[in-house]
């Protein structure tokens, strides 16, 4: 079977209020500055004219959220592959936290993960995914205990198999709220059907159309996940057809 997770959990513990580099709520304007700052200072003259008329901030947090080529902001080139001084190093949570999930959903829809969660992922699919570390600043001075690292989805496919009665094809185009409600909610989500032929020996993945508000698990990922005792964000068994 196949297990799916949507962005829509806002539980504490596993969507944190914060903002990246920047200790103020959601503001992750430092992140932001900093790209910017690097695209107008340090990147080379000919690629930086590609971002004349469009954030290079934007352009680097789209590439948490599409695939490799995708053209999300028409007025920005083809996403490229992450480079090592773009993801946010530091997340500011606005309150302190005793516990965490293993996945955390925070600002811009970015995945976080801890390490445990991180060696399992690598033991099924080695040099298919990317993380990045990210710590985690508490308000009271310490750090997270645990480490933390921006995940970046490897894969994406097109194993979704529409019923024609919750998710029409052009409705899934649209990606309106409605939809990301359904997405959380379990009678609903458990008809969502997705083809074993098309997504084939995949283990974690997402689906072109869903873009970044779907995180799919294989059935082997997932019981090797609750064998370790790590907690997820909400999420429900899907079909496989």
């Amino acid at each position: 079977m196949v297990w799916g997770m949507s962005m829509a959990d806002t539980r504490a513990k596993f969507s944190p209020d914060g903002g990246f580099e920047a200790p103020r709520g959601f503001d992750d304007e430092r992140w932001r500055q900093r790209l910017n700052r690097y695209c107008r200072e340090e990147m080379d003259e000919g690629r930086r004219a590609a971002f004349a008329d469009a954030s290079y901030s934007g352009f680097v947090i789209n590439k948490f959220s599409y695939e490799l080529g995708a053209q999300p902001n028409r007025h920005n080139p083809p996403l490229t592959p992450l480079e090592n001084h773009e993801p946010p190093r530091i997340h500011f949570p606005e309150k302190s936290y005793r516990a965490l999930g293993s996945l955390l959903i925070l600002s811009s829809y970015i995945l976080a993960i801890d390490e445990d969660l991180k060696v399992i992922i690598e033991r099924f699919e080695p040099d298919v995914h990317r993380f990045f570390p990210l710590d985690l600043h508490l308000p009271n001075g310490s750090v997270y205990p645990k480490q933390y690292y921006t995940l970046w989805v490897g894969q994406y496919c097109e194993s979704f198999v529409p019923d024609g009665e919750i998710f029409e094809e052009d409705y899934i185009q649209g990606i309106v709220g409605v939809q990301r409600m359904h997405l959380r909610e379990k009678r609903y989500a458990q008809k969502l059907m997705f083809s074993r032929k098309k997504f084939d020996d995949r283990h974690l993945w997402r689906e072109r159309r869903f873009n970044n508000y779907l995180l799919l698990f294989s059935d082997q990922l997932y019981e090797a996940i609750v064998a370790a005792g790590l907690e997820l964000p909400r999420h429900h068994q899907m079909t496989e057809v």
